[in-house]
């Protein structure tokens, strides 16, 4: 899958319908919507600067996960104490699920 080029940013002011998310070419990439009795603008600008974030900080979060799980190493008897293993397996786990979807 090819992601769109980043970094992505919110626009608008929530006055009209919502908050665009837009990519480094100003396309749009979605649009969180302001809805009557169910989100307000302040939700909507939340939501979409969330999603903003998440986007923007995934390879970076992805890199950081690749390094850890490199240089961990679990300690002591898996038997015994397997926290350091725990944590290697989730790592792994992690970082093919992120690559998975690259």
């Amino acid at each position: 899958m090819k992601h769109t080029k980043g970094p992505w940013q919110v626009t608008g002011n929530g006055e009209v319908y919502g908050f665009t998310i837009v990519d480094t070419n100003n396309e749009e990439i979605a649009y969180v919507e302001i809805e009557e009795n169910i989100r307000t603008a302040t939700e909507a600008k939340e939501i979409a600067e969330f999603i903003v974030k998440a986007c923007n900080s995934h390879y970076d979060l992805l890199e950081a996960c690749r390094y850890a799980s490199g240089n961990l190493s679990p300690k002591g008897n898996i038997k015994k104490d397997f926290s350091g293993h725990l944590a290697m397996a989730t790592l792994s786990k992690e970082i093919h699920k992120a690559e998975d979807n690259q």
